[in-house]
């Protein structure tokens, strides 16, 4: 018996293959979590509501100033931080490889085909999460997204090839039909 459904059985390093290079993403997306977290602006809990700290309002109750907006955190910052996207690209490809391996394994199993769009995916990966990173760009980063998309494809679509190629795997016995079987 296989792991799952794979075909091929326990012996199939090309499955073995493609889990290590999602290993891979996950410990990029793990690490880059960490450093959005670490980096990200520290607010502190002065908001309205908090004990201690009413709301400030300006003359006659209208707004408020500069000062105390910040204090109070009433202003935030609208767009998240580079590192925070660069988190999210890394989740996405995580998230995309995952996906794709599983359907692998449960579908047909791992080839050498499958493992090698793998792995050129988790390379424009690298590619796609460094050019979020270093490029506060829209395009750089969509042109590494277009060029990996078509390998999750290509691996969904080796995945659920069919397994006439592997004789090994059990077919039901059916004896052949003559052709006046088929008439009568």
């Amino acid at each position: 018996m296989g792991t799952f459904s794979d075909k091929r059985g326990f012996g199939n390093d090309y499955l073995e293959g493609s889990y290590i290079a999602l290993f891979g993403l996950v410990i990029i997306w793990a690490t880059l979590i960490l450093v959005a977290e670490f980096v990200r602006k520290r607010e502190h809990l002065t908001g309205e509501g908090s004990r201690g700290f009413p709301r400030a309002t300006g003359a006659g109750g209208e707004g408020v100033s500069e000062a105390s907006a910040l204090l109070t955190g009433e202003r935030r910052e609208e767009s998240e931080s580079r590192y925070a996207k660069t988190a999210n690209a890394a989740r996405d490809a995580t998230l995309m490889l995952l996906i794709a391996t599983v359907a692998t394994q449960v579908g047909h199993g791992a080839t050498a085909a499958s493992a090698v769009l793998t792995w050129i995916f988790f390379g424009l990966a690298i590619l796609w999460i460094l050019s979020v990173l270093l490029f506060d760009h829209v395009v750089i980063p969509l042109v590494f997204e277009a060029l990996a998309f078509p390998f999750i494809v290509a691996i969904f679509a080796l995945a659920f090839r069919s397994y006439q190629n592997y004789p090994e795997y059990p077919r039901p016995i059916t004896p052949p039909l003559e052709s006046t079987q088929l008439y009568n």
